[in-house]
């Protein structure tokens, strides 16, 4: 299974952590897997409604496409919202 070391920034709690996401996930699939492994770490992560965005011009990334189907590749740096 393919797998890409991310960065994800959360702004709201200013921080950030690095993540591996599968590449046969949907991005609605690594957003919530992002915000599981937010919590988990003790960090305040957004809810059902969380987006995951490019870093460099804020898009968000359509929650229905598949992680391999996007510019996510690993060093890619994300935003959480």
């Amino acid at each position: 299974m393919e797998k890409y070391l991310v960065e994800i920034r959360i702004p709201a709690a200013e921080a950030a952590f690095d993540a591996w996401l599968p590449a046969a996930l949907t991005v609605g699939q690594a957003t919530a897997l992002a915000c599981a492994m937010a919590k988990k770490l003790g960090l305040p992560a957004p809810g059902a409604e969380a987006l995951l965005c490019r870093a460099g011009d804020g898009a968000a990334y359509p929650a229905d496409a598949s992680v391999e189907q996007t510019d996510i590749r690993s060093g890619a740096r994300l935003i959480l919202m």
